[in-house]
């Protein structure tokens, strides 16, 4: 198997300054679309436990994690190829993966090496003990835009009671300039699946804030759609719904998915990754609505026809509506489902699925067209 792209892991581990702190260490390759995406520890136990790095969600790429798991335990080189480099003992970042320890050995560890096709590479660390148990996750950003987003996302969880947000909790930081860093506890569990959605409805009532109602226009998220209004007329007659109602805010994920979600395996509380987008004060609706179009959207590929009826289901479902009357939604969730629409095509504008949403916006501006000035 060939990889197309350079070795990115010598981001994290670049070569040693000096022979004398070079450690070997030992990694299997996994690869997709010909991508590096997953370096394992070499020994089969525990390259297995740490396939849970990536969250497999379309039945192709569960079958594919099956079978390399598979592989691993019979000792079979399928689908990875072997990886060796040498580790600088005394850098800085080594020092923080090992907590300061001393270090003779590299610990076992495997890397999750990012999307090579964003602006700026983050990479996820999964460190082991001895015993080949997960002790702690690591999250790296290399270049300026993951830097930031890493920044971001710390800032987040300390401005925030992490029981409140149902996130890992923030054990270190570690910069060095040209990376930024940090360790979260690790979690164990696997995404959810239809059989734990149960949790979903209570999980977002607890992150409706408190507050007194505010208008939506003072929201944050709010005005950022109201700033793309100028270059898309159709977020000004969304926005001319939305002008006058008043609602209780909620801590906004942003990106809030399945597979940004870990079920414990034996208590099957939900634990929520992936706070770089976190705001204290979002719109409600827009994370429900949001875990329901992107799975429907990238990972069933579903007809946005078909993802409508869907969402029409749900704003009429007595877990929504008391959702609803908690944060004092009145009659405006409909408006509040197509603002959430034009947010995701004009102001995100994330790289798959932007079709999809378009044509779902589409549609549900035609249903609302009674009430558009």
């Amino acid at each position: 198997m060939s990889v197309r792209t350079s070795a990115p892991w010598l981001e994290l581990f670049p070569p040693p300054a000096a022979v004398a702190r070079a450690i070997p260490v030992r990694f299997r390759l996994l690869c997709r679309r010909a991508e590096p995406l997953l370096l394992l520890p070499p020994a089969p136990r525990l390259a297995c436990a740490s396939l849970s790095l990536y969250p497999a969600q379309t039945a192709k790429a569960r079958l594919a994690r099956s079978l390399v798991r598979l592989g691993l335990q019979l000792r079979l080189p399928l689908l990875t190829q072997s990886v060796n480099l040498e580790v600088d003992a005394a850098s800085s970042f080594t020092r923080f993966m090992t907590s300061g320890e001393s270090l003779k050995a590299m610990p076992a560890c495997a890397v999750l090496l990012g999307n090579p096709h964003a602006a700026g590479r983050r990479f996820v660390v999964l460190v082991l003990d001895a015993a080949g148990t997960p002790v702690k996750l690591i999250k790296v950003g290399v270049g300026d835009a993951a830097v930031t987003l890493i920044r971001r996302e710390a800032a987040f969880l300390k401005s925030q009671p992490i029981h409140r947000l149902h996130a890992p909790a923030l054990r270190q930081e570690y910069s060095d300039g040209g990376r930024e860093a940090m360790a979260l506890e690790y979690v164990p569990g696997t995404t959810p699946g239809d059989k734990d959605f149960a949790a979903l409805a209570p999980l977002l009532e607890s992150w409706i804030q408190p507050d007194p109602p505010c208008r939506f226009l003072e929201l944050p998220a709010a005005q950022r759609l109201q700033a793309a209004a100028a270059a898309h007329p159709a977020c000004a007659k969304i926005l001319s719904c939305l002008t006058e109602v008043r609602l209780r805010p909620a801590v906004f994920h942003g990106d809030f998915t399945p597979w940004n979600v870990r079920v414990h395996p034996a208590t099957r509380q939900w634990t929520v990754l992936d706070w770089e987008r976190g705001e204290s004060l979002g719109p409600p609706t827009w994370d429900w609505f949001h875990f329901v179009i992107q799975q429907e959207i990238l990972v069933r590929h579903t007809r946005p026809a078909a993802v409508l009826r869907q969402l029409n289901a749900l704003l009429h479902g007595s877990d929504f509506g008391r959702y609803s009357r908690h944060a004092g939604l009145g009659e405006s969730a409909t408006a509040l489902l197509a603002a959430y629409l034009a947010y995701a095509c004009f102001v995100v504008r994330q790289a798959e699925g932007q079709h999809e949403l378009e044509a779902l916006l589409d549609l549900q501006l035609s249903e609302m067209r009674h009430c558009l000035r």
